[in-house]
């Protein structure tokens, strides 16, 4: 257990995993958000999409034990608690995110 905390962890520094995450995906991180959010442009006015599916496929959704719909075409990413529309406005990190508490 210690051999894996100093691996992970760094005291004299004051630094851990948090201060610098891996920024693949976009659940703990901004990840993906970093530059997918809605805020980045080219010089000619163009923003970089912080639609799904413009960089995955998503083809089967559920509440993580069930799949509740499939469609090898795609579907729209659909949050699996109903919570509206409000994830379209948010990163995903900011409520499931190591600033979240996790």
């Amino acid at each position: 257990m210690q051999d894996i905390y100093l691996k992970n962890n760094f005291p004299q520094m004051k630094s851990s995993w948090r201060s610098y995450p891996d920024h693949l995906g976009h659940y703990l991180s901004p990840g993906c958000y970093r530059c997918h959010d809605g805020k980045h442009q080219s010089a000619e006015g163009k923003v970089i999409t912080k639609e799904c599916s413009s960089c995955h496929l998503i083809i089967a959704q559920g509440d993580g034990v069930t799949v509740k719909e499939s469609n090898l075409e795609g579907l729209e990413f659909r949050h699996p608690i109903d919570i509206g529309e409000a994830w379209k406005e948010s990163s995903c990190h900011e409520c499931h995110g190591i600033a979240a508490g996790m």
